[in-house]
């Protein structure tokens, strides 16, 4: 009885990994792995370098979230470019707001949900709940 029982739950668990690996914080989640991976790889004593050498994003690193001139692709470069402007976090009301300025189409329908789902999905961008979007590059300049 017990062996059985252990198979359903191993059944279980490989399922719902592969539900949540194709979600979105699934997917955020494994990438969180593979950087902890490679820096713990890199960083094998533990120790904490006094300043953090964080690897910048290439062109081809850029394309997993999106090709240039792709709307993700925009998205995600003129919301980078607002934080940077801003020198601080701002919710997706605002980001939203300046995106329109710029002349960025987004839907009329939710368009904070529309550009959350691409900003949470960026490794550029951190969500602080009640403070909101900045930039991740700003974590490692605390160090």
């Amino acid at each position: 009885m017990a062996d059985e029982y252990s198979l359903f739950l191993e059944k279980e668990i490989e399922r719902l990994r592969a539900v949540i690996a194709k979600t979105p914080d699934g997917q955020r989640l494994q990438l969180f792995e593979r950087h902890l991976k490679e820096y713990r790889s890199l960083n094998p004593d533990g120790q904490h370098p006094a300043i953090l050498s964080v690897r910048p994003l290439t062109k081809e690193g850029l394309a997993r979230y999106g090709r240039d001139g792709s709307k993700s692709a925009v998205i995600i470069r003129a919301s980078e470019a607002f934080l940077k402007r801003h020198r601080r976090r701002a919710q997706s009301s605002e980001i939203v707001q300046a995106l329109q300025e710029a002349g960025i189409d987004l839907p009329e329908e939710k368009p904070s949900a529309y550009v959350s789902s691409y900003l949470s999905t960026s490794p550029l961008f951190d969500n602080v709940k009640g403070e909101g979007y900045g930039l991740v590059e700003w974590q490692a300049e605390k160090v």
